[in-house]
């Protein structure tokens, strides 16, 4: 379940980026060093989604957020071969990366929340899709239907955020 209040603290992490560009810079450097543990924290990975509205961050936490997911998913993939690899670190950051995208998820039907995380959500789920893939996709009735995991997680995000979107 979100944590109320969150949006507020978001809101004022990213004025204090704005204000403070090294601090915006020490944060993305701890997201380099440390993804796991910026992304098993609501605030952290809000806060991350938040730098991708961020016209003067935008271009490094994109390519930044997509190198870790790319590389969650690919992990992700062989989690299916390998099931005692799901209890590592990086099977516990692919679940809780699943959860916060979620929570996003349902917390995107207030305002505030879509002022903060909607436009990024949509920037970020896009580029996940321009990622490449080695495996096949299998596309039926203008839909993917399997393939590769990081490209049906994105649609499935643009799919959710559009039926929360079309309330507004």
């Amino acid at each position: 379940m979100p944590s109320p209040g969150l949006v507020k603290c978001v809101s004022l992490m990213t004025t204090t980026f704005g204000a403070h560009p090294i601090v915006a810079k020490t944060y993305i450097n701890l997201f380099k060093q440390d993804h796991a543990m910026i992304l098993s924290s609501e605030f952290g990975f809000l806060v991350m989604i938040a730098m991708c509205g961020i016209e003067r961050y935008k271009s490094v936490t994109l390519t930044e957020m997509k190198r870790v997911f790319v590389k969650l998913w690919k992990f992700r993939d062989e989690l299916s071969e390998f099931g005692w690899l799901s209890g590592t670190e990086v099977g516990v950051t692919m679940k809780m990366v699943e959860e916060q995208t979620e929570n996003l998820l349902s917390r995107l039907s207030d305002d505030s929340s879509w002022k903060f995380f909607g436009y990024p959500l949509i920037s970020l789920a896009q580029s996940l899709l321009d990622s490449p893939s080695s495996k096949d996709v299998i596309v039926v009735d203008g839909r993917v239907a399997s393939g590769c995991s990081l490209w049906i997680f994105a649609s499935e995000v643009l799919v959710k955020k559009k039926l929360v979107a079309s309330f507004f």
